[in-house]
């Protein structure tokens, strides 16, 4: 239903190949400025003339402000938008990244069907099915076990997990653009509420949410070997609203009841790499510079620069 209301009622906008379109880093001013300086030099026919001289250097000089101007824009906007920034970037980089193409045993390139299959083959190969008879038990005599079915799903979280999606990325399987889930989350809420409602009960995951498109990263050494790809999945949406209620859930569960010890920082809010570090300094530098710690000769000094670069660089 949402794929026929979508079709129907948002306009795609076409482009023409034909056209011949102007950087997007280029204000209307720039573009006045470089006409401009085209017409004089089709004027006087001269590179030292004067006139074309001054309008070539005012154009130059307009361009990079309006370059300058663009990448600071970039910059400032990367964390509400992403995609342009590294867009852009690409767009700069002269070595452009492209999967494939494959090699058969006998080092000859296979055919683009082939190669969806290859890479399908070896990466059902990589994944692995973990063991749950051997999964360790959590075990206290103080803090209630926590079960699945303790989770509560209101139709106010999902539409604020839709509030927060971000728009620059991919739709999944399903092609239901974040951007266009946020725009509808008051109509669209109360379905997901229900569904999710419905698989904890059951305990099961829709077939629907269990399914990603899958695209290979090339990581190092020879394109034509399928190990040299990394998978990366991109899932639906939808699925992805349910595990962040889920694992919001499990994290206030384990905080509220101190069941996370202080020495843990990584996927804890208001923690990260460089409160690590500044609480393992608070430990060690009680008067030293110098210590043994697990075996491995560790120096404050040291440590200083690493935390400073990871100040510069966050």
């Amino acid at each position: 239903m949402i794929w026929g209301l979508e079709s129907k009622h948002i306009p795609i906008a076409l482009s023409s190949t034909k056209r011949r379109h102007k950087p997007i880093w280029m204000t209307n001013k720039v573009q006045k400025l470089l006409t401009k300086n085209r017409r004089t030099f089709s004027k006087y026919r001269s590179n030292t003339h004067p006139a074309y001289k001054n309008t070539n250097k005012e154009a130059s000089t307009a361009v990079k402000k309006a370059k300058k101007s663009f990448e600071k824009m970039l910059a400032r906007n990367i964390k509400a938008d992403k995609k342009s920034f590294f867009a852009y970037v690409r767009s700069k980089t002269k070595c452009k990244v492209r999967t494939g193409p494959l090699l058969n045993n006998c080092g000859e390139a296979i055919r683009p069907q082939e190669t969806v299959d290859t890479f399908n083959q070896y990466f059902c190969t990589v994944f692995t099915k973990k063991d749950l008879n051997s999964a360790p038990m959590y075990m206290s005599n103080t803090v209630p076990l926590f079960g699945i079915n303790d989770i509560q799903i209101t139709e106010d979280m999902v539409k604020k997990k839709l509030s927060v999606l971000q728009q620059d990325k991919a739709g999944g399987p399903d092609n239901l653009l974040p951007r266009l889930l946020m725009q509808i989350q008051n109509e669209i809420s109360h379905p997901p509420w229900i569904l999710f409602q419905k698989s904890l009960q059951e305990g099961a995951v829709p077939d629907d949410s269990k399914r990603a498109n899958v695209a290979p990263i090339f990581q190092k050494s020879s394109r034509g070997l399928p190990e040299n790809y990394r998978p990366v999945s991109l899932t639906s949406q939808c699925s992805k609203l349910l595990e962040a209620i889920i694992r919001d859930s499990l994290t206030d569960c384990l905080e509220s009841n101190c069941s996370i010890t202080d020495s843990q920082h990584e996927f804890r809010t208001g923690r990260l790499c460089m409160s690590n570090l500044m609480s393992f300094l608070d430990r060690v530098s009680e008067g030293v510079d110098d210590f043994e710690f697990s075996g491995f000769s560790v120096s404050i000094k040291l440590l200083t620069r690493t935390i400073s670069s990871t100040q510069r660089y966050s």
